[in-house]
């Protein structure tokens, strides 16, 4: 999705198709759903691009259980843009 950077803040530009613009509300709707810490390892992994343990480091928790809040993340995420399809 292409950003154009303005004096209040990163914004969408003008070229973007509309469907591209709802799945990126859709995928911002479910995010929702996620508790603080799942929204954060979401975040941290696969936007940020850390390992499982850079995450856990980071938050300061085990490498499990750094996993099996991406676990519920991810199954969260796919139940609630399931429902949104």
């Amino acid at each position: 999705m292409a950003l154009e950077d303005t004096e209040t803040g990163p914004q969408l530009s003008q070229d973007i198709p509309e469907d591209e613009v709802t799945v990126s509300e859709m995928i911002q709707r479910a995010l929702r759903v996620l508790t603080e810490e799942q929204q954060e390892v979401v975040v941290l992994r696969f936007l940020v691009g850390m390992s499982l343990e850079e995450v856990a480091r980071a938050m300061g928790k085990s490498v499990g259980a750094v996993k099996a809040l991406q676990h519920r993340a991810l199954s969260a995420l796919a139940r609630c843009l399931e429902k949104i399809r």
